[in-house]
């Protein structure tokens, strides 16, 4: 009998970006020293200011792309990833990312530097089943599908307030 397949987001699922984003916040005088270090509250802050959401998004950029290798993995994710895989559990990597932000400046392919995250911070070890970088949150939602999943683990609730959630 197949065991059950466990399926994760990547961004604010298996890593955490956090102590990154407070850093880059503060670094570029976004955030005051009182915003907590959590990206909620960090975008909510910065979203806030004149041209905010472009702020935003320019940190996004920054963070999932050319300093991702300073991010680090959502705790006790490591630890559940590899007790699901000791248990036979499939496991399954499916997230809503494009290859290029609109708001990098360098050029840096997203996907690949997830991966090289996966690579540095030995997830790839695991084995995963399956990786898939979709590259609209439509799309994803059509992954989890086709993969089956049991389980689907994300950071955002939207995901499972979409219509087509399976």
């Amino acid at each position: 009998m197949a065991k059950t397949l466990y399926a994760f987001d990547f961004d604010n699922t298996l890593v955490t970006y956090d102590d990154l984003i407070y850093s880059v916040a503060k670094e570029r005088g976004l955030i005051e020293t009182g915003v907590r270090a959590n990206k909620k509250d960090i975008r909510d802050s910065i979203r806030q200011l004149p041209d905010g959401d472009i702020e935003w998004q320019k940190i996004q950029a920054f963070i999932y792309g050319p300093q991702i290798h300073q991010a680090i993995p959502s705790p006790g994710v490591v630890d559940f990833l590899t007790h699901c895989r000791v248990a036979g559990y499939s496991l399954v990597l499916v997230s809503h990312k494009t290859k290029f932000a609109n708001y990098d400046e360098t050029g840096t392919n997203l996907r690949i530097a997830a991966m090289r995250w996966l690579r540095q911070n030995k997830l790839l070890e695991l084995p995963f089943d399956g990786i898939f970088f979709e590259p609209t949150r439509k799309k994803k939602l059509k992954r989890i599908e086709l993969a089956g999943c049991g389980y689907f683990i994300d950071d955002l609730k939207e995901t499972f307030e979409e219509e087509s959630f399976p």
